[in-house]
């Protein structure tokens, strides 16, 4: 009942929000000066997580030259512990983060572009911020670009795919086992030189599909999930020159996934509509700063439409196009980061509920951090009337959320997780005070989490990337 009650709420709200013509206001849009934290040598990709469970998201970045992974742990004073580096079984070129053990301690694999023996390194990880000497898999006779993971066959455990760096274009899927080990990589056709990955369910059918930026041929390859492991080749779409990043969300609000692409050889990122069967609208390009190297997409402006950010390497900036909730987007805006930066996550690292950016910086040796010191226009705030009921991590995130609860009264606690839409996605009683929420399946966007107990409740906003 409480459930019903909130969603009667939230859609009573966004009624509100349209007849009092509030919906196109956008915060004034600001981030500060760039911190810089040292990480290995030449550093090309970036994700996190919260590393040593205690509630704050910590990085890890692939040093390609280093041929090392830099780990950097957050303390509560908003710095970062100097990097511990692990070796890898090659030059990595892609970083990735999931539990691949289930153990509820988050793992890290890179995908290797310069390895004798074409691999990807897993490292598991211990829960106290340190992991496991990296074990390598062979995925096939070219050099690995970039990695994604997710649930391929359903079966609860987390997969790979790997797109390697091959004229012939092709992908690998390697599905994970009950022993931690993962199978025998079986292959799949792209374009030519996927240069990344990503993981989404782009026909609607719950099912995990996969997209490549192919870096020669100038587009993107779509491949349609079956449910058992296998993909099927759909089609291939044009974007602006030599792409190399993909971003996912639903952009135009009818809940069917669409594709960001940043173009280094255009200066721009191409926006393509998905019309919910996995096809995908003619691409429309908007400029960016100079040679995007990645694409992001988050709610940086809090008014609940989708943003894109890409990290620009010539000049070493960060561009933020502010979503208008119908597919277009507007003028960049830019914002200054550190030397070259080559990749960029979205997480909120100082606990003030906005969401703030991270970029590894190629040519620094380092990686930047910027507060989001924006005005957001907290429309939900009036609905939270316990601050400490929960918390949430990772947020963004793109498989697994956890909730750490802190009431005394589990037996009478209700999780409701709502669509943008308000829209009832999944539920669950807690019988414990951890709890994780397995979001891979849904679609990229915004999403409201409702906990409510013994009379009190609290909501956030979860971004799914």
């Amino acid at each position: 009942m409480k459930a019903r009650n909130y969603r009667f709420k939230y859609l009573a709200l966004l009624m509100l929000i349209c007849f009092l013509g509030i919906g196109d206001i956008n915060a004034q849009l600001n981030f500060s000066t760039a911190t810089n934290f040292g990480a290995g040598v030449n550093p090309n990709s970036i994700c996190t997580a919260d590393f040593n469970l205690d509630g704050n998201p910590d990085l890890a970045i692939s040093n390609v030259n280093g041929s090392n992974i830099s780990v950097l742990l957050k303390s509560n004073t908003n710095t970062f512990s100097s990097a511990v580096n692990y070796t890898t079984g090659g030059a990595p070129s892609g970083i990735a983060t999931a539990d691949f053990n289930r153990d509820g301690k988050p793992d890290l694999v890179t995908a290797n572009v310069v390895s004798t023996n074409k691999n990807v390194s897993v490292f598991m990880g211990t829960g106290t911020g340190t992991f496991a000497t990296a074990r390598n898999y062979n995925v096939g006779t070219s050099t690995c670009r970039s990695v994604t993971t997710g649930d391929f066959n359903k079966d609860s455990i987390i997969d790979l795919a790997v797109a390697t760096n091959t004229s012939g274009g092709l992908v690998y899927v390697m599905l994970g086992t009950d022993s931690s080990i993962f199978a025998t990589p079986q292959s799949y056709p792209a374009g030519v030189n996927p240069y990344f990955i990503i993981t989404a369910d782009l026909n609607n059918d719950k099912i995990l599909d996969l997209a490549t930026a192919n870096y020669n041929s100038s587009n993107v390859t779509v491949l349609l999930g079956v449910g058992n492991g296998t993909f099927t080749y759909l089609s291939n779409y044009s974007v602006g020159s030599s792409p190399l990043s993909i971003a996912v969300g639903d952009y135009n609000g009818d809940g069917k996934n669409d594709l960001a692409v940043a173009n280094s050889g255009g200066s721009t990122v191409s926006v393509l509509l998905g019309n919910g069967t996995g096809a995908f609208a003619t691409a429309v390009n908007y400029t960016v700063s100079n040679v995007p190297t990645e694409v992001i997409s988050a709610d940086f402006d809090d008014d609940g439409k989708l943003d894109l950010a890409t990290c620009n390497s010539t000049p070493g900036n960060v561009s933020i196009l502010l979503g208008k909730g119908d597919g277009s987007f507007a003028t960049a805006t830019n914002f200054g980061v550190g030397s070259s930066p080559q990749a960029l996550i979205a997480t909120d690292f100082n606990g003030d509920k906005k969401l703030d950016i991270a970029t590894c910086n190629f040519a620094g040796n380092n990686a930047s951090v910027i507060l989001n010191t924006s005005t957001p226009l907290g429309l939900l705030d009036f609905l939270q009337n316990d601050n400490s009921l929960f918390e949430v991590y990772p947020n963004p995130s793109s498989n697994v959320i956890h909730l750490n609860l802190h009431s005394n009264q589990l037996s009478q606690t209700k999780i409701s997780l709502f669509n943008m839409y308000g829209e009832l996605v999944c539920s669950k009683d807690a019988d414990e005070s951890l709890i994780s929420l397995e979001i891979a399946p849904y679609a990229s966007g915004i999403y409201y989490l409702h906990v409510a107990s013994n009379g009190n409740s609290k909501i956030a906003k979860i971004v799914k990337q």
